[in-house]
């Protein structure tokens, strides 16, 4: 099951990311989902006809698999809401690191942190990836792939 978010808008949030999108499973939209950014849950509006009762238990597994001990319970809202705000939280870093791919070179090296990268002053050279101490650069990747690669250990 391939789940995806179309036409996300984010605006900000107190709590928890404030945002409206389309939730598509396999490319069809099945519902529309939100949150007020105000700390509470997601607000899914299932299209009419859709039966979301294998997509919740699709989420759960899915939760548990990434995340064992948040999912011990048998919550599969809370779940497919886990997996929507990861994807809300992705495309927030992802379209950071695009901005910022425009006038610097981000990079990883050896020994850094997931999830970390270092801005180099400079617009992008191919031949930066030459550098040794160089794990990745992050603008030489497409851009979907870049927040993928940046939470990679094999980095």
């Amino acid at each position: 099951m391939n789940i995806t978010l179309k036409k996300l808008k984010t605006a900000g949030g107190d709590e928890t990311p404030r945002f409206s999108a389309q939730l598509c499973v396999d490319g069809k939209v099945v519902a529309d989902v939100s949150n007020g950014g105000t700390g509470g849950c997601n607000r899914n509006y299932w299209t009419q006809g859709y039966d979301p009762k294998p997509l919740l238990t699709w989420a759960l597994a899915e939760s548990r698999r990434r995340e064992p001990t948040l999912f011990k319970h048998d919550y599969a809202e809370e779940a497919l809401g886990y997996l929507v705000n990861t994807m809300v939280e992705n495309a927030a870093i992802e379209a950071r690191m695009t901005r910022a791919c425009k006038k610097s070179t981000l990079v990883r090296f050896h020994g850094d942190a997931v999830g970390s990268y270092r801005s180099i002053n400079r617009p992008y050279d191919p031949a930066h990836a030459l550098d040794p101490r160089i794990a990745v650069v992050l603008n030489a990747l497409a851009p979907s792939d870049r927040v993928l690669r940046l939470n990679s250990v094999e980095a």
